[in-house]
């Protein structure tokens, strides 16, 4: 069985290599295999993107997807790496 720290970092790897959203805006706490993720995406598929990216990862039992609609306004461009790696880290609720 793998370990949270394990499953977080896979998750966060997914996430940032994934070219349909960006991941800069995203947070991810693992927690006896189940996964959160929080945050903002600027639509509700990319919500859905980033759960269906998480919960490919094997060793990941359940997922809590805490991820909000950023604002109209508040809508960016997306790039691939335009968010650091450091951007996605652990947040606790």
């Amino acid at each position: 069985m793998k370990s949270d720290s394990e499953i977080k970092y896979q998750v966060e790897q997914a996430l940032q290599g994934d070219r349909r959203f960006d991941a800069g805006d995203l947070s991810v706490a693992v927690k006896g295999g189940v996964v959160t993720l929080s945050g903002r995406a600027r639509s509700q598929l990319e919500r859905y993107q980033a759960e269906a990216v998480a919960r490919g990862i094997w060793g990941v039992v359940g997922l809590l997807n805490e991820v909000r609609m950023k604002p109209a306004g508040e809508s960016k461009p997306s790039g691939r790496g335009s968010a650091p790696a450091a951007a996605i880290r652990c947040r606790r609720s």
